[in-house]
């Protein structure tokens, strides 16, 4: 016991006091050497400048040193919200999502590559969210709003969760490409109704989601192909393809 207490005893701010009342010693010492007679206005001519300059490196040294430990902090914070957002409880998710969006974390390329592995992303706020090189094995995307968030080359991300999605409207998909509008979603149809786009009208389907008429038809096709068997699919497993 006695051995640990004489480890602990030299804290490091009995270490400073130590050094900083043998540095005074030693420059009075130094003076006395010098001038023979101690005069505290001789002292402090001498040492002005090298105080002057001391106090500013000390104070340089504290600022880089505070910056440092709140970049320290914040990376140690919002690792923590991203393991929060990646869990299967949904309003313990909810939270981490608005967290991360509050700190701008959640569109800056933060959560690139983030493990959301089985996390609840239900009615999730994640319009505009990066999403890059994400894991979403066994995500759950029900109601999630996706609008304009880039999903590029995120895996494990099948047809059968983006289906659940409430819009992906402007969304950048695993491919690269824009969402075509494919999976046909409520929200999206719901943002078109607010803009007076007709949904019916191919050309202006189109243009709400900023593809060609081409590729618009072409997602209209592979949704009358597969849509139906995708939404039968209850959890996430091939991707069905055109």
């Amino acid at each position: 016991m006695k051995s640990r207490q004489g480890q602990n005893w030299l804290t490091v701010q009995r270490a400073g006091i130590i050094l900083g009342t043998l540095a005074i010693v030693i420059t009075i010492c130094g003076h006395l050497i010098q001038y023979k007679t101690f005069s505290l206005k001789d002292l402090f001519i001498n040492l002005w400048a090298n105080i002057s300059t001391e106090l500013l490196s000390i104070a340089v040294t504290i600022l880089i040193i505070d910056k440092l430990y709140q970049r320290h902090d914040e990376e140690r914070e919002k690792k923590q919200l991203m393991l929060q957002m990646s869990s299967p409880d949904e309003s313990f998710a909810q939270e981490a999502i608005r967290s991360l969006r509050a700190r701008g974390w959640l569109t800056d390329g933060s959560l690139r590559g983030v493990n959301l592995r089985w996390a609840n992303l239900k009615k999730g706020e994640l319009w505009g969210a990066d999403l890059q090189m994400a894991d979403f094995n066994q995500a759950k995307l029900k109601g999630a709003r996706l609008a304009k968030a880039n999903l590029f080359d995120a895996r494990n991300l099948f047809d059968e969760q983006l289906i659940q999605a409430r819009n992906l409207r402007g969304a950048t998909m695993p491919d690269g490409n824009l969402y075509d509008g494919r999976f046909n979603l409520d929200g999206d149809f719901f943002l078109a109704d607010r803009d007076r786009v007709n949904i019916n009208d191919p050309d202006q389907m189109a243009g709400f989601y900023n593809v060609s008429l081409e590729v618009y038809l072409s997602g209209q096709e592979w949704a009358k192909e597969n849509l139906m068997n995708a939404k039968k699919q209850n959890t996430p497993g091939e991707c069905v393809r055109a």
